[in-house]
């Protein structure tokens, strides 16, 4: 079982990033089994534009 990455700042341009890179696999396939996005405000799935993933993934 991987890792569960919390990526502080989602909004903003660096954790919107790193998050990104989490979801696409960017690290080692595997690594991260869970990954949760913080922010200070509400975002919309329209806006943060990260990919759609399957409830397995």
């Amino acid at each position: 079982m991987g890792h569960h990455a919390l990526v502080f700042g989602a909004s903003g341009i660096l954790g919107w990033a790193v998050f990104d890179q989490i979801l696409n696999n960017h690290f080692k396939k595997g690594i991260f089994s869970k990954a949760t996005a913080l922010s200070n405000r509400p975002l919309s799935k329209k806006n943060v534009v990260w990919p759609v993933l399957s409830p397995e993934m």
